[in-house]
């Protein structure tokens, strides 16, 4: 008989906690509905008002474009545009201080090397790692280019006999293997 009153009055309040459920869930959709309108709506007065894009940034952001913009970034910069890597070099040297941290925690947690000699290893690895990476792409790149370098030679000695100028026949090269040469052909054209 005590188990059917428990039952009983566990009934009881089933309407109650499933209206407070759908209420809830009411009340979540109409805020997912609101801020999606108000997003909207954002969108449309922001095409009619000149807003600035560079209002705030992050003071990591800050710092990179520093970085960029000093004389120690000029050799990383040479080595990654010889790479062929699409990054700035202050978003590299964020790569492998991500990665040396990472490696650090590593070898201090679950290797449970020495304080000196966790640092070092995590260096040693990074800069070592690094230095491959960027040599193995820059002679990956470079095989590449002396592969196709007969080709354009041609292409040019073509243009040249079609009597266009050095500048214009380098144009032509620069539309036609845009994507296979990269950034290697503009840079020349720039030049």
């Amino acid at each position: 008989m005590n188990k059917s009153l428990k039952r009983g009055r566990s009934n009881e309040y089933y309407p109650l906690k499933y209206g407070c459920d759908v209420v809830i869930w009411c009340g979540c959709n109409f805020f997912l509905w609101k801020s999606k309108e108000a997003s909207k709506t954002n969108k449309r007065v922001s095409e009619w008002f000149d807003t600035e894009e560079g209002g705030r940034r992050s003071f990591l952001y800050i710092i990179g474009d520093r970085y960029d913009q000093s004389e120690l970034s000029e050799n990383l910069r040479s080595k990654i545009l010889k790479a062929n890597i699409n990054i700035k070099a202050s978003e590299y040297m964020a790569i492998c201080i991500a990665v040396f941290a990472g490696l650090w925690a590593f070898s201090n947690f679950v290797l449970q090397l020495l304080f000196p000699l966790d640092l070092a290893f995590s260096y040693a690895i990074v800069w070592i790692g690094s230095k491959v990476i960027l040599k193995s792409l820059s002679n990956k790149r470079s095989t590449e280019l002396n592969r196709q370098l007969p080709e354009i030679c041609r292409m040019m000695s073509k243009t040249m006999k079609a009597g266009l100028t050095l500048t214009q026949g380098s144009i032509r090269l620069l539309k036609k293997y845009q994507d296979r040469l990269g950034k290697s052909l503009r840079l020349y054209h720039m030049n």
